[in-house]
């Protein structure tokens, strides 16, 4: 399997209606990083083969799978372009407006423990449905007609209350909880990088923006995302370096510059620890 070739890249929600439906296939130039993006996702896998990497975990994709990933874990998609892939993404205040019924509804989107997965456990005529939903979705999204909106609401909430209810009972919802906490404390600053990303960020105006001391706001972010705050700036320039590459002719150091990195040393450094390669490598084994 060639590895440089993925199937998901970030993406923003309408405001209005924080909902998509999309199908990624085959062969993609998108950026070979992994990614967040400030919503909830839902993957089937209809047909083909590829890898699933999410926060430090593998899942080798196969037909009739459904995953989960929630909108703190890093993650990305990989095929040798056979993969067809139904991939649902939305925010949680389009169902709730309580912290308290998203907290506990999804759940499933927040693995804890040591046998966490993003797997959902779903068999016979509960995955079957699962999968009729999905398709569902992605024809109401794509037609838009009159009253799309509610359609979409309830099929989506058809599939959660299947996932709900196929979740262990067991499963801890204090460390869910308290993960979906810390993000929304954060979240101010991860927009603020999100938007101004090229320009230079201090942690002490991030840590304004959200509230906080320094010390805690560092304490809280990189037990929320996983890494510190510069481990997590650089990745976002890289990734948009990344884009650039793939659908741009701009030379090198102008993508440094216009990705945030102050020199094209310091660029090149970045890029190959994340990308194991060159930009001009990366820019070379582009899919054609």
């Amino acid at each position: 399997m060639n590895p440089k070739i993925v199937v998901k890249s970030d993406f923003s929600l309408p405001a209005e209606f924080p909902f998509a439906a999309m199908r990624a296939q085959g062969k993609q130039s998108t950026p070979q990083v992994v990614h967040w993006h400030d919503c909830l996702e839902i993957n089937w896998i209809e047909s083909g083969q590829g890898v699933n990497y999410i926060a430090d975990r593998e899942y080798l994709l196969q037909p009739g799978q459904l995953y989960l990933i929630n909108n703190v874990d890093r993650h990305i998609a990989v095929t040798d372009g056979s993969l067809d892939m139904r991939i649902v993404v939305f925010e949680p205040s389009l169902l709730w407006n309580t912290a308290a019924e998203q907290q506990e509804y999804l759940r499933m989107f927040f693995p804890v423990g040591p046998d966490a997965g993003n797997l959902a456990p779903l068999e016979g005529e509960t995955l079957s449905r699962a999968r009729t939903l999905m398709l569902d979705m992605e024809r109401e999204w794509g037609a838009r007609e009159r009253g799309y909106e509610l359609m979409l609401r309830a099929r989506l909430t058809e599939l959660l209350a299947l996932l709900y209810r196929a979740m262990p009972e067991t499963m801890e919802a204090k460390e869910a909880a308290a993960l979906r906490k810390g993000y929304q404390r954060i979240r101010p600053a991860l927009n603020h990088i999100q938007s101004h990303y090229a320009e230079p960020i201090s942690l002490e105006a991030l840590a304004a923006l959200c509230g906080m001391s320094r010390t805690y706001f560092c304490t809280l972010f990189k037990k929320t995302i996983g890494m510190n705050f510069g481990a997590y700036l650089e990745k976002v320039r890289v990734s948009r370096a990344c884009m650039l590459l793939a659908t741009s002719d701009l030379p090198v150091l102008d993508i440094a510059l216009e990705s945030g990195f102050s020199s094209l040393s310091s660029f090149n450094a970045a890029f190959k620890s994340e990308c194991k390669k060159t930009p001009s490598q990366y820019r070379r084994d582009l899919p054609v």
